[in-house]
């Protein structure tokens, strides 16, 4: 997979643009560490015929803090946008942002929150990332609802885990971690389940 970096310049010409470099890099990574896992061993969009890449036009994925700068406005596929979520962290000025796709895309160039899907990372007490089923995605992937649907793979769990590791030191994604983990755990006791 090849993502197209900003282009470097000298911190003491452009910092921003070494900032969204860095950034970039480390969400490139953590896409790289995810390119060739998923949840089984065959597709699993078989299962639901594809179902979390049915939404509408004002669905989308959630853009991890620093994983927009894979998708600069003018580099985007056809039928890609990139908008305001709205999720607002305490740390942070700007909200999320959420990429909103056509439902069909180039694998590669999917973001995290596609690539982690149906999962959800979350930070212990001592720092380690674990991951929770998505409760969020509870009523649309059958490998979460269906008591008869396969197990998602332990190498996938892995993959996401170690994944993210790499990217927690980056600005705001610890935060957003703790909020959509929250957001989890009350949507779990919705469904009856104990995160």
């Amino acid at each position: 997979m090849k993502w197209r970096l900003p282009g470097r310049s000298g911190s003491k010409e452009n910092p921003l643009q070494d900032i969204m470099q860095q950034h970039a890099a480390a969400w490139a990574a953590c896409h790289l560490a995810l390119e060739r896992t998923t949840p089984l061993r065959k597709d699993c969009g078989a299962l639901c015929a594809g179902r979390c890449c049915k939404g509408g036009p004002e669905d989308g994925m959630l853009l991890f803090p620093g994983e927009e700068a894979l998708y600069p406005e003018n580099d985007l596929p056809i039928g890609w946008t990139v908008r305001d979520s709205e999720i607002r962290l305490p740390d942070r000025q700007a909200p999320i942002r959420l990429l909103v796709c056509n439902g069909k895309c180039d694998r590669t160039r999917r973001p995290a929150s596609c690539r982690i899907f149906p999962l959800l990372p979350f930070v212990d007490e001592d720092g380690f990332v674990h991951a929770d089923p998505d409760m969020r995605a509870f009523t649309m992937c059958p490998l979460l609802s269906s008591p008869d649907a396969p197990r998602i793979r332990p190498a996938f769990i892995r993959a996401v885990c170690g994944a993210f590791e790499a990217v927690l030191d980056q600005p705001g994604v610890r935060s957003l971690l703790a909020l959509l983990a929250e957001e989890n755990r009350v949507t779990g006791k919705f469904h009856g389940l104990d995160l």
